[in-house]
Parts: C-alpha cells; sequence; structure tokens
C-alpha cells in the first residue's frame, strides 16, 4: 500500500490511489484475524467480516471510478473501525502470555487508527477527490502522515513476530513439562 502509494504520479491513479487504500482495508482485516486467532485460539467463524469489507470495497470502488467526491470516507471509515475493534480486543483478550506483547500492538494500532483518521480528515479538507491526491506530494501534512503510517506499519510487524515468538515459548514450555 505505501509503496504504491510513495509512486502517485509516475502510475496510474487507479494503482497508486485506489488500490492501496483497498489493500490497506484487506491487510487490516487479515491482521484483525490473526490476531483473533493468536488470542481467542479459534478462527473467525462468521464471514460477515470478509462480506463487510468485500462490500465497502466495491462500493470505494465504484465511488472512486465514478469520481465521486468524498468517496475516500467509504474506506476510511471501516478501516479506523477495524483498528477500533481491533484495539478492543487486543486489550480484552491479550492476557497470560501475550500481555504485554498485545498491549504494545494495541498502543501502536491505535496509532495507526490515529494517522488513518488524521489522512482521512486532511483527504477531506484538501482532497476531497481521492484520485487527486496525486497533487499532495507537495503537502509536507501528506508526505508525514505516510511516513508515520510506515513506520507504525514496521513496529506492528514486529509485534507480530513477538506473538510468534511468544506462541512458539508456549508450545516448548508445554513439550517440555
Amino acid at each position: 500500500k505505501l509503496v504504491l502509494q510513495g509512486l502517485e504520479g509516475k502510475l496510474p491513479v487507479v494503482l497508486t490511489g485506489m488500490i492501496p487504500n483497498e489493500l490497506y482495508l484487506v491487510s487490516f482485516v487479515m491482521q484483525f484475524l490473526g490476531l483473533r486467532w493468536f488470542l481467542a485460539r479459534e478462527p473467525a467463524r462468521s464471514r460477515w467480516l470478509w462480506a463487510a469489507a468485500g462490500l465497502v470495497i466495491c462500493v470505494y470502488t465504484s465511488g472512486f471510478l465514478g469520481r465521486i467526491s468524498y468517496s475516500a470516507n467509504l474506506i476510511n471509515v471501516p478501516f479506523v473501525a477495524v483498528c477500533v475493534g481491533s484495539v478492543w480486543m487486543l486489550l480484552q483478550r491479550g492476557n497470560g502470555s501475550f500481555k504485554a506483547v498485545s498491549r504494545g500492538a494495541a498502543a501502536i494500532v491505535f496509532l495507526q487508527g490515529g494517522v488513518a483518521g488524521y489522512r482521512a480528515i486532511l483527504t477531506n479538507m484538501r482532497y476531497a477527490q481521492p484520485w487527486a491526491t496525486v497533487n499532495a506530494h507537495q503537502d509536507p501534512r501528506w508526505i508525514y502522515s505516510l511516513a508515520a503510517a510506515a513506520f507504525l506499519a514496521g513496529f506492528m510487524a514486529m509485534c507480530e513476530l513477538w506473538f510468534l515468538v511468544m506462541e512458539l515459548q508456549r508450545e516448548l514450555a508445554e513439550q517440555v513439562g
């Protein structure tokens, strides 16, 4: 997502504006489901989250391709909602050996949701037409918020590795004991 957005103005706007936002939503839904598995030890039985994400992506794609102003809200609002749901789940279910990593991941996801919310407000104020964000490369707020999103994504990847290490330690302790 971040690489494609960084290529705005060099590739078609569909590849640098629309698809990256859709990938971001899909990746955070996948992250939510992965974190849920680590914390609840069961896969999501319901397909409602995927159905909702699919519907959002279809409506967003139509709005983007139809050049409807403020259509970015169709992807920004669900993204922030998935972040809020992830933070709540991490704080509620992150116990035992996952307590520390859950708290750290919750803080990072909270900040990611904050950056996404800031970018949504910035988009509404300055770039109401999401296909026009190619002009945003001159705006330091746009560039810094994109850098913050990349920075936080790196930290979240480290938290996901931390979850994996904690899981491996738990399994090893189980086998020894």
